[in-house]
């Protein structure tokens, strides 16, 4: 049973006889659906006392698979048939034309056949990585996306408050850009802004109080 197998065969009718070969828009039409999907974010956590990982949920798959392929024309249909003994479930990608654009057939794996909680758990993870595999998708781990993306700036509004709260607390500007290693306050971060804030805020309170007259 070839369990990763992707590829552009025509279903046949109750007869045994293939349909005819559809257009060759089905290609072109499976081409667009793919350039139109974005990534599948792994934004679900698993932590127990010997593991942590991060995964994608079979809904989170089907959010992102799932409108470009009906914008082109294209619908998926999973099942699952056994074979030896052995349940699998099929995924296909089917044009309105009536060919397969792909299909792949993933073993449902479970431990325990007799768990009923656990045979469904199994039937979703084959539709998750059937769908993930005709779609030639990977799952990205969110946190690791962010990661890489440039912080935030500060915003102007927020950029002028803090250079309103530097004169005010007679701060002096080149030790404070040296702090924060930026040779001008837009190019602060926004998480820097939050903390320049916090501690000017702080020193605008020790000089009010410093200022006040005894009691």
């Amino acid at each position: 049973m070839n369990t990763n197998e992707a590829h552009g065969t025509q279903p046949a009718d109750d007869a045994g006889n293939p349909h005819p070969p559809p257009e060759t828009s089905m290609y072109e039409d499976f081409l667009n659906a793919q350039r139109a999907m974005g990534a599948v974010f792994a934004g679900n956590e698993v932590s127990t006392p010997k593991y942590r990982y991060k995964y994608a949920s079979l809904l989170d798959v089907q959010k992102v698979c799932y409108p470009p392929l009906h914008a082109n024309g294209l619908f998926v249909t999973q099942a699952c048939f056994v074979n030896d003994g052995a349940t699998y479930c099929r995924t296909s990608i089917i044009h309105l034309s009536g060919g397969v654009a792909a299909t792949t057939e993933i073993p449902v794996i479970v431990a325990n056949r007799g768990d009923a909680q656990a045979f469904g758990s199994g039937i979703s993870y084959a539709r998750r990585y059937g769908l993930l595999l005709v779609c030639g998708l990977a799952t990205s781990d969110d946190d690791a996306v962010k990661a890489n993306e440039p912080p935030p700036l500060v915003s102007n509004d927020q950029a002028n408050a803090i250079l309103l709260m530097i004169d005010e607390t007679e701060t002096p500007m080149q030790a404070f850009l040296q702090h924060y290693g930026i040779t001008h306050v837009d190019q602060m971060t926004a998480q820097q802004a939050v903390d320049a804030v916090a501690q000017l805020e702080r020193k605008k309170r020790q000089a009010a109080e410093a200022a006040a007259p005894a009691m």
